[in-house]
């Protein structure tokens, strides 16, 4: 009979040890949740108020990252060491717990409340990220560096390398290839964000993979059992390949918190990296063989149970991009759209001026309307509702920003 056992081997440890052990390890895994939520927020504001700047200059981008990654390679380490992965792993999906309550109440990023759907994502989410967790593969394995390149030459990462950079190269090409622009979606499209968010998990699994391999090399060099010139290829093709991956893991992680609200792209972003990193992990030291059968059936189970909390959030995501434009005269014409939040002084004077000659057109009656701005000149004639449509004349002495 299959045994059900979170797999980590810490998990049998942790009982040795003392109790308030364990409890320390859960507050490093609150702590290191909670900090890495405040970089992710910074990072997204960093979308909203930063796009226009050069990389280096994004300061709240470059924080919200070096926050992220200062916690993630701290106190998550040392709450694995002390507490088991089953109790962690809980702890860290209370990001998406502390993101909704920041967007709530406008701290950070912009305000945005959740309706009770979206609770229901989210809850998905976390039930999802914490059954993948604990019972599928933990990137733990401590496989030689020849045995990872010899799985590297093997069928199942061929495979799954092979999709996921397909994904990733296409998805690069649909966003910046002019040839493309009429298949490129909106920039708040829920696809948007789901497509750059497996995108930015994917790489983000293959710089640990580099990473992993890299220090396990470091490791023999400095203990004297291996030289470098003795290591094989592999550890070159990860050293060589660390530095693009990592560099459009950033990429990709901006483009995915910059593409919804921050109750949607939060849950990508969590979800995204802990799939695509358990599933990459479980290829690669060859931890889908060590799981029973019982163990990988959850482990998939938590990633459908994810990917419906996901679809759930992007149903609510759409609505609200929807949402943002609606007629100017309150018909269902969509070509005289007007975004529902601008004010008067983000939008442009001919959107201005024909809504003006509208609105007065329908309440006075007025036969003529000529209005005359910085820009240009609107005339219209007729009246009522059945005046004709104002015609814009821009100012040619002017000069456009």
């Amino acid at each position: 009979m299959t045994d059900l056992v979170p797999n980590a081997t810490a998990a049998d440890e942790s009982q040795e040890q003392p109790l308030y052990l364990a409890a320390v390890g859960v507050l490093c895994a609150v702590i290191s949740a909670f900090c890495s939520m405040i970089g992710l927020l910074l990072m997204k504001v960093s979308t909203e108020k930063e796009r226009h700047l050069k990389v280096w200059r994004r300061w709240r981008f470059l924080l919200g990252f070096f926050v992220n990654i200062l916690f993630g390679v701290t106190l998550t380490p040392v709450a694995l060491a002390l507490a088991p992965l089953a109790v962690c792993a809980p702890m860290g999906s209370l990001q998406l717990v502390f993101a909704a309550w920041f967007a709530a109440r406008g701290w950070i990023v912009a305000k945005e409340r959740a309706g009770a759907m979206e609770y229901v994502g989210m809850l998905f989410c976390v039930v999802g990220v914490v059954l993948a967790s604990v019972f599928g593969p933990t990137g733990e394995s401590q496989a030689t560096i020849e045995r990872v390149g010899f799985v590297m030459t093997q069928a199942p990462f061929i495979v799954v390398t092979a999709v996921s950079w397909t994904v990733i190269f296409g998805w690069l090409l649909v966003q910046k290839a002019p040839f493309l622009r009429d298949c490129k979606p909106a920039g708040d499209a829920p696809i948007t964000a789901f497509v750059s968010g497996f995108c930015a998990g994917s790489s983000a699994a293959y710089s640990l993979v580099c990473v992993k391999t890299i220090m396990t090399a470091a490791r023999l060099v400095i203990e004297g059992l291996r030289t470098v010139g003795g290591m094989p290829y592999n550890l070159w093709v990860c050293a060589a390949a660390l530095a693009p991956v990592a560099s459009l893991q950033v990429y990709l992680i901006e483009m995915t918190l910059g593409a919804g609200g921050t109750n949607y792209v939060i849950p990508i972003f969590n979800a995204m990296i802990m799939t695509n990193g358990a599933v990459l992990s479980g290829v690669v030291f060859d931890e889908f063989i060590t799981l029973s059968q019982l163990n990988t059936g959850i482990f998939g189970g938590g990633i459908v149970v994810a990917m419906f909390g996901l679809a759930i959030l992007a149903r609510a995501q759409g609505k609200r991009a929807r949402s943002k434009v609606e007629p100017a005269d309150g018909s269902s014409d969509d070509s005289k759209v007007v975004p529902k939040e601008a004010n008067g002084d983000e939008l442009p004077e001919e959107v201005l001026v024909a809504a003006t000659y509208k609105q007065l057109a329908t309440t006075t009656g007025s036969t003529t309307l000529t209005t005359t701005t910085e820009g240009g000149s609107c005339h219209g004639g007729g009246g009522g509702a059945n005046g004709t449509s104002p015609v814009w004349r821009p100012n040619p002495t002017r000069q456009l920003d």
